[in-house]
């Protein structure tokens, strides 16, 4: 079980950073946003810590959702279009 959470942290980072860098072009690092679990629904949740100073568009709270299967992990985030 630590490694599947191991790997979902890893794959909500990734999103996280695909979800944030085209509209800021900023690279968050690993310990720049905060994640939350959520078992019940498989969903996560991310705080962003150390935001681009200077943003687009200001992103200090992202959701997302994820799943397993077999030895795989997926993970994404939606935004609302603009």
């Amino acid at each position: 079980r630590e490694r599947e959470r191991d790997k979902l942290i890893f794959s909500a980072k990734e999103s996280i950073h695909k979800t944030y860098y085209p509209i800021n072009y900023h690279t968050l690092d690993f310990l720049d946003a905060k994640i939350t679990l959520s078992g019940h629904d498989e969903s996560f949740s991310a705080e962003i810590l150390k935001p681009e100073a200077t943003p687009n568009q200001v992103i200090k709270h992202l959701d997302g959702k994820y799943c397993f299967f077999e030895q795989y992990v997926a993970s994404f985030i939606g935004l609302a279009a603009k």
